[in-house]
C-alpha cells in the first residue's frame, strides 16, 4: 500500500522485485490530449481516464510525475507537448515504470520525425508502434527479473533513475477540480508463470470512484437496481389487482357485483 514521505505526501514503494501480482497495465503516447499510440493486454476504462489525466497534465508544469489512484498508479514523462504515460499496479517498481517510459520515449523519437508527430491524427502510429509498447511492457514487467538486475545490466537510463528522486508523487485528486469525479475499471488477470500475464477471459473488474476530495464513492448500481426492482414489483401488483377486479366484476354482473350479493 501507499507509504508517507517526510513532507506529508504519499510515496510509491520501490519493490525489490516486480512480483507476480504487479503489472504494467496500459501505456500511451499522446500529443496534448490526442493519443498517438496505445497498448494494453487487458480490459477497462483506463484509456478514457488517461485522456482526462492527460488534459490535466498538459495544464500543469510537471514534466514527470506519479499519481496514485487507489491500488494503481499513473506515471508520466512529458517532453514539450508529447506525453508518455503508463498505468501500473501501485506496488510496481517506480524506477522500472520510469525506465519503461524513458525507453519508450527514446524509441518513439528515433522512429518518428518531429513534423510527423505534430501532424498525426489520433492513434495514427498504433499499427507501427503498438507492438513496441507491448514488447517493452512485457520486458519491464517480467516478474522473473529483480529491479537490481535491470540496473546491473544497464537497462535503466540515468534519467529514469533520477526520476525517482524528489517529491514527485501525489494522489490523483490533486489533478481534479472540486466536485469532479472519475472512475477507474481495470480487469484483473492472473500471472501465468511464463513471464507474461494471462490473457484468459475476464475474471472480474476492480472498480473505484474518486471525487475531488479523494473520497472513495460506492458505485450507485446496487441502489438503482433496488429502486428498479421495487418499482417493477409495484407495477406487477397493480396489474394483478386490475385483473382480479376485472374477472370478479365480469362474473358478478358488473363493478357493483349485483349477481354475487
Amino acid at each position: 500500500m501507499t507509504s508517507t514521505a517526510t513532507n506529508g505526501k504519499p510515496s510509491l514503494p520501490t519493490a525489490a522485485t516486480n512480483g507476480g501480482a504487479s503489472r504494467l497495465v496500459y501505456a500511451v503516447v499522446a500529443r496534448g490530449i490526442t493519443p498517438l499510440v496505445e497498448h494494453t493486454s487487458t480490459s477497462g476504462n483506463f484509456p478514457s481516464v488517461a485522456r482526462v489525466l492527460l488534459a490535466k497534465i498538459q495544464a500543469s508544469e510537471q514534466t514527470r510525475m506519479s499519481y496514485i489512484y487507489d491500488d494503481y498508479a499513473f506515471h508520466f514523462v512529458r517532453e514539450a507537448n508529447i506525453a508518455f504515460l503508463c498505468l501500473t499496479d501501485e506496488q510496481f517498481s517506480r524506477k522500472l515504470a520510469f525506465a519503461f517510459l524513458e525507453d519508450v520515449k527514446e524509441r518513439f523519437k528515433a522512429t518518428y520525425p518531429r513534423d510527423a508527430v505534430l501532424e498525426a491524427g489520433a492513434l495514427a502510429f498504433n499499427e507501427g508502434f503498438s507492438r513496441v509498447l507491448r514488447k517493452q511492457m512485457d520486458f519491464y514487467a517480467d516478474p522473473r527479473r529483480s529491479e537490481a538486475s535491470y540496473i546491473n545490466h544497464g537497462w535503466m537510463s540515468p534519467g529514469s533513475q533520477q526520476a525517482t528522486q524528489g517529491p514527485a508523487v501525489a494522489n490523483v485528486e490533486k489533478l481534479l477540480r472540486r466536485g469532479e469525479k472519475i472512475e477507474l475499471l481495470v480487469e484483473k488477470q492472473p500471472y501465468n508463470g511464463n513471464g507474461k500475464h494471462s490473457h484468459e477471459p475476464r475474471r472480474g473488474l476492480s472498480s473505484m470512484r474518486f471525487d475531488a476530495r479523494g473520497s472513495r464513492r460506492a458505485r450507485p448500481g446496487g441502489f438503482l437496481s433496488h429502486v428498479r426492482s421495487v418499482r417493477g414489483m409495484l407495477v406487477l401488483f397493480i396489474i394483478i389487482v386490475v385483473l382480479v377486479v376485472s374477472i370478479v366484476s365480469s362474473m358478478c354482473g358488473g363493478l357493483d357485483l349485483p349477481a354475487c350479493q
